[in-house]
């Protein structure tokens, strides 16, 4: 029983993601984007990563692994 309770506060933390996409520039009539993703506060902690971190980054279809540079 915990351990659904666990995995329902996960799936309620994550929901809250989205992705946001962002003009960053325009070069000869070209728009350029940036894509952010804003993370919870709970999520946040929970990692240990903070502001300024540089992170890294893989990427495979429906998942992103993001760890600490």
């Amino acid at each position: 029983m915990f351990r659904s309770l666990k995995i329902y506060k996960e799936v309620a933390i994550f929901s809250n993601m989205k992705i946001l996409k962002e003009k960053s520039r325009e070069y000869n009539g070209k728009d350029y984007h940036k894509y952010k993703i804003n993370i919870p506060k709970e999520t946040l902690d929970k990692s240990g990563f903070h502001e300024g971190d540089e992170l890294s980054a893989e990427a495979k279809k429906g998942e992103i692994k993001l760890r600490k540079k």
